[in-house]
C-alpha cells in the first residue's frame, strides 16, 4: 500500500468498487445478458445493485 494519502485513498475506493462488481457477478443473469431488451437489462440491474446495497 502507498504511502501517499491520496493514492491510498484511490485505492481504497477502487477496492469497493471491484468487491462491489464481484458481487454482482454472482447474478448471472446480469453477466451473460439473458435479458434482450435494454429496459428489462436495466431494471434486472437496477434491482441487483439494490439487494447487493442491502445485504
Amino acid at each position: 500500500m502507498p504511502k501517499d494519502p491520496k493514492i491510498r485513498d484511490v485505492y481504497k475506493e477502487r477496492h469497493l468498487v471491484e468487491c462491489f462488481f464481484n458481487k454482482v457477478k454472482n447474478y448471472r443473469r446480469l453477466a451473460t445478458r439473458y435479458d434482450k431488451l435494454a429496459f428489462t437489462f436495466k431494471s434486472f440491474l437496477a434491482l441487483a445493485f439494490i439487494m447487493v446495497w442491502l445485504a
